[in-house]
């Protein structure tokens, strides 16, 4: 797994749906929310995202439309932007995502660096009918080292 520092992200009308259910339910609501979006008229422009906090999952989907859509649980962020975020790449089953997240947080801690966000993971790829896929997980850094 290998470890890549100053990556940023950007992306505008991103679609954001907060759900209660725990990790272990993650990628079949990643696989049901993008086999649904084209019925309700959008498209998908680059890969989900999502973060866990407390008691929520966040599932971010950045749209090729620029629509709004607030329904259910469903709303649009019209920006959203990491900056000088710690990026570790993970692929394998889900369940074990954790190791790389762990390897992730060791790396950042050994080179001393303040975190600024929670983790956000990527669906690079995912496999439909099970759990495997590849995933990148991005943790913003204060960009201020002293």
């Amino acid at each position: 797994m290998q470890i890549v520092e100053n990556q940023n992200l950007y992306f505008d009308n991103v679609l954001s749906y907060v759900s209660g259910m725990d990790n272990t339910q993650t990628m079949g609501l990643v696989n049901h929310i993008l086999k649904n979006l084209e019925s309700i008229g959008l498209e998908v422009r680059e890969k989900v995202m999502f973060t866990y906090s407390d008691s929520e999952t966040e599932f971010l989907i950045p749209l090729k439309n620029e629509k709004t859509y607030e329904n259910s649980g469903y709303r649009i962020k019209p920006k959203f932007k990491m900056i000088n975020a710690v990026k570790i790449r993970f692929e394998g089953d889900f369940g074990d995502i954790d190791i790389a997240l762990k390897a992730l947080e060791k790396y950042i801690s050994e080179k001393k660096y303040r975190v600024i966000s929670r983790p956000y993971y990527v669906v690079v790829r995912s496999n439909v009918n099970s759990n495997s896929g590849i995933w990148d997980i991005y943790i913003s850094i204060d960009g201020n080292i002293f």
